[in-house]
């Protein structure tokens, strides 16, 4: 099912006004027997070889970077990027011992620079995130530092990426326009992305998740929802 088409994007944005988006989605998932991102998680770590370079983007406190290094090996590289300063912190205690990971205290976007990052009051929340999100108390305002992924790898072209996972709680749309370059590289395998509809929604980007996939389909992928929240992208 494509879960970008018109219908379904107006579906969710009229349960989400009537306050029943989440409830739905939660009976769905009981029904269906599925735990949250079970079918992502598969897909997101099949494949992934000895020696490959895994980019974790919106690695938070490093539960799937950890995953990401025991399965790339001594021989490969996993980079990290978190820019929330005190989950920051945290990803380093947490990964202390992989010594194949590198963490990055920079959150990638569609330009270079420095940007608000929004925090809530609960320590390491994976809401934390360059988009104020509605309805969600911030705590305090940081200014964190950002780049693309293309100006990232022209910098570390040792670190170019053979599998990305993006979950940057509304921000996946600016995150792959800053990475044209390196989407087109073919040694690039797979593109994993937790879409925010919400969040893009309130942002005015309703529409990101279907421009998303035809971004990803020019740069030579073949794109499949592994559930109503999740992308796979693979060639």
């Amino acid at each position: 099912m494509d879960y970008s088409s018109p219908l379904l994007l107006s579906a969710r944005n009229f349960g989400r006004k009537l306050g029943v988006l989440r409830p739905l989605q939660r009976m769905i998932r009981k029904l269906r027997g599925d735990g949250y991102e079970e079918s992502f998680e598969r897909a997101l770590l099949t494949g992934i070889s000895a020696g490959d370079i895994v980019w974790d983007i919106g690695a938070n406190v490093g539960l799937y970077t950890r995953k990401f290094s025991e399965l790339a090996g001594p021989h490969g590289k996993i980079v990290a990027f978190e820019p929330g300063p005190q989950t920051f912190v945290t990803l380093r205690a947490n990964v202390a011992g992989c010594a194949n990971v590198v963490c990055q205290q920079v959150a990638l976007s569609d330009f270079t620079g420095e940007a608000d990052f929004h925090i809530t009051s609960e320590e390491n929340s994976p809401v934390n995130g360059l988009a104020r999100r509605d309805g969600i108390p911030v705590s305090s305002v940081q200014i964190v530092k950002v780049s693309t992924g293309d100006a990232f790898v022209t910098s570390n072209p040792q670190l170019a990426p053979n599998k990305l996972k993006i979950d940057v709680e509304g921000f996946e749309y600016e995150v792959l326009k800053g990475m044209e370059t390196t989407l087109r590289s073919p040694s690039l395998r797979g593109v994993f992305i937790e879409v925010h509809f919400t969040s893009l929604a309130e942002r005015g980007l309703a529409d990101a998740p279907r421009q998303m996939i035809e971004q990803l389909k020019k740069a030579g992928f073949s794109v499949r929802w592994t559930d109503a929240s999740h992308l796979e992208a693979m060639r």
